[in-house]
């Protein structure tokens, strides 16, 4: 039986493990250990109770209505927006942050409202909040709205990892996985998610 083998080189002074993307391959069913995928497959990546370690689960908008200058969301994005909630329901995350717009409230609010969570809102223009708000949360979990235009600086503060040009698309099938250090190292995996 052939199975995608996915390399690892394992750091061993952090306890990670970097990957070749799978950007490929969508994303089935997540728990506290591995991310399952449609074909079969499986990647390990560790929400662990590690006191080293934070992970973080960032998402891009789902996708966005046509009409109005802050959009909601369309049909599709509304499954996709119930399909994040039964993806992340399992790992019990306690701490959403996004910015203000309206189509990344959205996207997050089913999973907010099913954990009865109150979202944390930052602003893009000032990162530097966010990253001192994260600090204080080391190393609970955390799911984080984003944008294309900052989230390549984001990685690059939290995990010391540069995104290459295939993973800065901000297509609302892909999300990531950051695990970070307290001294901001780690590694990003780019995984895709579908609507159903």
């Amino acid at each position: 039986m052939t199975r995608l083998i996915i390399g690892l080189i394992f750091l061993t002074h952090l306890g990670f493990a970097q990957q070749t993307k799978p950007n490929s391959q969508w994303v089935k069913k997540i728990n506290t250990e591995k991310v399952y995928f449609t074909n079969q497959d499986s990647m390990t990546y560790l929400l662990s109770s590690d006191k080293n370690q934070q992970t973080i689960f960032a998402f891009f908008h789902s996708e966005e209505d046509t009409i109005g200058i802050d959009p909601g969301l369309s049909t599709d994005g509304r499954w996709r927006a119930i399909h994040l909630l039964k993806l992340l329901k399992p790992l019990q995350i306690q701490h959403f942050f996004s910015t203000p717009f309206r189509r990344n409230i959205l996207t997050i609010q089913p999973l907010t409202d099913e954990m009865k969570k109150q979202v944390v809102y930052y602003d893009q223009a000032d990162l530097n909040v966010l990253y001192k708000k994260l600090d204080v949360l080391f190393p609970k979990p955390v799911v984080l709205m984003i944008h294309q235009q900052t989230f390549q600086k984001i990685v690059q503060q939290l995990t010391g990892q540069t995104i290459d040009n295939k993973d800065n698309d901000s297509s609302p099938k892909r999300f990531f996985i950051l695990q970070r250090t307290q001294d901001n190292q780690g590694n990003f995996y780019s995984l895709l998610y579908n609507i159903r």
